[in-house]
């Protein structure tokens, strides 16, 4: 019996309980992303990471939330719809990893 799916699913599941939990008790749209973001950090392995919007007045891809990446990285993440990888994922509507 091949339980390592099992156990695969079953912190896949834990995971996603965790979150659904931030997502549901939130006060601060803010600090339960940040919050989200660690948890996939500690879970997932997830090392940097991002939440990215479109700033309504400029069109432009500004980062709103940001995991493991510097201050600095995060003023400089600004990007037109199309340019660069974020671009190029809301154009696309695809998801993009990139193994480092």
């Amino acid at each position: 019996m091949n339980t390592g799916s099992h156990d695969v699913e079953q912190d896949n599941l834990a995971c996603l309980y965790e979150v659904t939990k931030h997502l549901a008790s939130a006060h601060s749209l803010q600090q339960c992303l940040e919050k989200i973001m660690a948890i996939l950090d500690t879970d997932k392995g997830m090392h940097s990471g991002t939440v990215t919007i479109v700033n309504p007045t400029t069109g432009e891809l500004e980062i709103e939330v940001a995991h493991g990446i510097s201050a600095e990285a995060r003023k400089r993440g600004r990007y037109k719809i199309g340019e660069g990888i974020t671009g190029k994922v809301v154009v696309t509507g695809e998801p993009i990893l990139v193994p480092r």
